[in-house]
Formats: C-alpha cells, structure tokens, sequence
C-alpha cells in the first residue's frame, strides 16, 4: 500500500494542470469589457454621422430638382414663397404648382433621426436666418432655401452688389452637432 501511495505521489507531481488560471480570466474579461466600452462610445457617433450624411442626400436631392425646375421655367430659380411653396413643420406637400408640391412630391425627404418629413422655408433676400425650423426644431429639419444668394462653407450669402448674381440660390440644413451644410447652385 505504501508503494501505492509513492506512485500516486509521483503521478500528481508530474501531472501537468489543465484550465486558466484566476488571472487569465480577468485579463480576458476586462479586455473584452474594454472593447464592449469602445463599441458603445463608437455607435452613437456613427449613427449621428450616418443621419448627417442622410440630410446631406437630402438637401443635394432637393438641388437636383432645383436644376430640373431651372430647366423648365427658362433658367429661373423660384423667386417668392408662392413659387417655392413653403411646408414647415412636416406638413404634407399640397399640390400646386409651387416648387415643393410639383417637384419634391416624389422625392423622400424624412429625417432619418424622426421620421418626420423635412420642412421646407424660402427666405426672402435680404434677411439671413439660420436653417432652423422654427416651429419643432427638436422633432424635424428644415432645407431653408435663399434666392440671390451663395454658400461660403457653413454661411451663406445674401446677394448684395455684384457678389451674388440674381439667379443664383443656396439652401442649408442643420447637421446634428451643430454644423451647418450649405448647397448652391455655383
């Protein structure tokens, strides 16, 4: 019996262990704890980023039209609120002949963060308003469109002098975060 227990002694000291050890594990976990970190500080501001990029098709869809509008109307842009056609606050595109009810009536122009449909405002030359819908700026965004006017970066221009020639129009939208994309048709 005694020899039995030798070789018991003998086979557990040379018997390897299998498995992790305490602290193997804990790297492991806070690795993947420290990964799990940086994918929810990262998702955020990809969905943020995606949605900009959406109101940016947006408002490059809608200049599209503008220059389909410009083709049939003999090279002129929409001039008044009654040829561009005002909807604000999400409200449904009436028909008409306006710029918004004949042109963009096919054209999805929703936020991506709502759902709600884009506001459209025309702002008479010679005011400068920052592209905000006024009456739901946190639940819909509003392609504010400016006749006589340019884009420099995030500003735009009103046509004053020779600046800005009469037929010339910029639209801006506001970009979550703050910044401003402006379009034009130069």
């Amino acid at each position: 019996m005694l020899n039995k227990v030798r070789e018991f002694k003998k086979e557990a000291k040379g018997a390897k262990a299998t498995g992790f050890t305490i602290i193997e594990v804990m790297i492991v976990l806070a690795i993947a704890g420290l990964i799990m970190a940086i994918v929810f500080v990262a998702i955020p501001q990809l969905q943020r980023n995606t949605r900009n990029t959406t109101a940016k098709d947006v408002l490059n869809r809608v200049k599209a039209e503008m220059d389909s509008y410009s083709t049939n109307n003999n090279g002129n842009y929409p001039k008044n609120v009654a040829e561009f056609g005002n909807v604000v606050g999400g409200a449904a595109i009436a028909a008409g002949t306006s710029f918004t009810s004949h042109y963009l009536s096919n054209v999805g122009v929703t936020d991506p963060k709502t759902g709600t449909p884009f506001g459209f405002n025309f702002i008479a030359s010679g005011t400068f308003t920052l592209p905000i819908d006024v009456t739901a700026p946190a639940t819909a965004r509003v392609v504010n469109y400016y006749y006589n006017a340019k884009c420099s970066g995030e500003t735009v221009i009103l046509g004053s002098g020779t600046a800005v020639a009469s037929r010339n129009y910029a639209m801006a939208v506001y970009l979550e975060g703050g910044a401003i994309y402006c379009a034009d048709n130069q």
